[in-house]
């Protein structure tokens, strides 16, 4: 194999991290591709190359705009990983989604992980993940998978959990907005994927727009943008509660 391709969709850094940490284990020259705010120019990958897909989970499925953005890109036999990351909630079938999309365009998965990291709305959810524990266990889990990648001869379909149809991901109510720290810099403005916060009152989000990503905070260098109100706090406590127990690690492999 001569280059391995990171491609990732990751508003709020956590699946970038993930995946970047990953690659570390893979002897080979790393190409990126954040396709978080879209593609400039198409992204086509031979049987020669080694593609690792990896996406957060919204509400049990792949983003619609990353969703869109993975199914054109293109693979020739080209051996893959998959993965998604999640806040210790469930990626119910998520993985299934992104594993189905890159299999249709000519990508051949050895492999397939669910990971947690810090929710990226709650954020005192998973707060401290992934920690030493997943970062062993995605460290297995890569190595494993380029040892099957390496082997070649990939005739077998892969397995994940998930169910067809998909789940109908539900809409999210709670949207992030500006502080009084916020001092128009602009930063929020460029880079969120869907042009939701207007350049003459970063502030505010177009609610219609803004699908709760949470890349604004994540960006933010003021620390200025944050999820906040009466809903949010109420949301906040209901919703750790539900999702107190530790989810760990789901991987799954050809053979």
């Amino acid at each position: 194999m001569e280059n391995l391709h990171l491609i990732y969709y990751s508003p709020a850094l956590s699946t970038k991290n993930i995946i970047c940490a990953a690659a570390k284990q893979i002897p080979l020259p790393i190409i990126e591709h954040d396709i978080t705010q879209g593609i400039k120019e198409p992204i086509a990958l031979s049987k020669a190359d080694f593609a690792v897909f990896a996406s957060p989970v919204f509400a049990g499925r792949i983003p619609a705009m990353a969703a869109d953005i993975f199914k054109t890109i293109k693979g020739k036999n080209t051996p893959a990983v998959i993965m998604v990351v999640y806040g210790n909630r469930d990626y119910d079938d998520a993985l299934l989604e992104l594993k189905d999309i890159s299999s249709k365009n000519g990508f051949l998965p050895v492999s397939a992980g669910a990971f947690i990291a810090r929710h990226s709305i709650f954020t005192k959810v998973a707060e401290q993940r992934p920690d030493n524990s997943d970062i062993n266990k995605i460290t297995e889990f890569i190595k494993k998978s380029f040892t099957l990648a390496q082997n070649g001869n990939i005739t077998k379909e892969l397995k994940v959990k998930g169910n067809t149809p998909y789940k109908t991901p539900g809409k999210i109510p709670l949207k992030p907005s500006g502080t009084y720290k916020c001092n128009k810099c602009g930063v929020c403005v460029a880079a969120c994927p869907v042009k939701a916060i207007p350049a003459d009152n970063p502030k505010k989000t177009d609610k219609e727009k803004c699908f709760s990503c949470a890349r604004c905070i994540a960006l933010c260098p003021q620390h200025a943008r944050k999820f906040k109100g009466i809903l949010f706090k109420i949301a906040a406590i209901g919703f750790a509660k539900k999702v107190k127990l530790r989810k760990e690690p789901e991987t799954f492999f050809i053979n």
